[in-house]
């Protein structure tokens, strides 16, 4: 491939992107509300209220070390971080490795990384897509352990077109397994953010969320880390085989624990509030 096709390409695709982003961003300022029509539910109103005000940033730092010390010692925080971790590591898995893994498997054609190129195109795709048709379930049943579940078990499953298909040298059951995980990593991240927020319900949301996405790039990086030594140290079908085991053991996890829904309880109390601030309905 010359490198003004190489160019051209990379043009093409940022570009489109650009304006993708410019177009998502336009849609927002016009679309989007700044203040939802209906007040905030019980548990919405609740977490306002409580919400810690801003301090010296010694004391706030301290507030957040207290607060990260808490988490650090919820079980069930701990069980769906590690989930949330699993669920994106296997998409950050395959984009990094999927090319050596091909190039590893099947003869060493440069075509390979366009076919890889491909399939992670349709992951994405598809992870988009998983996410699209789990969100409108999830908030209408809040069936947050199921639906994670789903998507963990499922992932879990798609592995295993893929670690045949490096056994057979059959190049499209691997790019269907990669196509399957996306879709199913779809399904669970969602209702893993959401089984979090339930969890660890009134603590503040941001802070939550910091704390999650650090432990979460540690977890991700180490999974890279794992994958990469086991494809040069040992076969390709360990490397493939990698995120079955880890997706196993997260499903069996999230399954085992029983979640207390927090923010669900307090919604079931029946109480609604006008905007904070305002008086309790009675």
């Amino acid at each position: 491939m010359q490198n003004t096709d190489i160019k051209l390409r990379l043009a093409s695709y940022y570009g489109g992107m650009t304006v993708l982003m410019v177009l998502m961003l336009i849609s927002v300022i016009v679309f989007v509300d700044e203040a939802p029509d209906q007040p905030p539910s019980y548990a919405q109103a609740a977490v306002i209220k409580t919400k810690s005000k801003t301090g010296k940033t010694l004391e706030t730092i301290k507030l957040l070390l207290r607060l990260f010390g808490g988490l650090l010692k919820n079980l069930q925080f701990l069980i769906t971080t590690w989930a949330i971790s699993t669920a994106l590591a296997v998409i950050r898995y395959h984009i990094t490795l999927l090319s050596s893994i091909l190039h590893a498997t099947f003869d060493n054609d440069i075509s390979l990384n366009v076919k890889a190129g491909y399939a992670l195109m349709g992951m994405s795709f598809a992870a988009t897509l998983g996410g699209f048709i789990v969100g409108p379930i999830i908030r209408k049943h809040k069936n947050y352990k199921a639906m994670a579940l789903l998507g963990l078990g499922g992932s879990f499953l798609s592995c295993l077109p893929m670690i045949a298909g490096i056994l057979s040298k059959s190049l499209i059951a691997v790019e269907v397994g990669v196509v399957l995980q996306g879709l199913f990593c779809g399904f669970a991240n969602p209702a893993l953010y959401e089984l979090l927020r339930e969890v660890t319900y009134p603590k503040p949301a941001m802070q939550v969320t910091a704390l999650t996405e650090g432990v979460t790039t540690l977890i991700v990086f180490s999974w890279l880390t794992s994958g990469r030594a086991l494809l040069t140290n040992t076969k390709v079908v360990y490397a493939a085989g990698f995120p079955a085991v880890v997706l196993f053991f997260s499903g069996v996890f999230i399954a085992c624990k029983k979640m207390k829904l927090h923010r669900q309880e307090a919604e079931d109390k029946g109480e609604r509030r006008q905007l904070l601030g305002s008086d309790s309905e009675e």
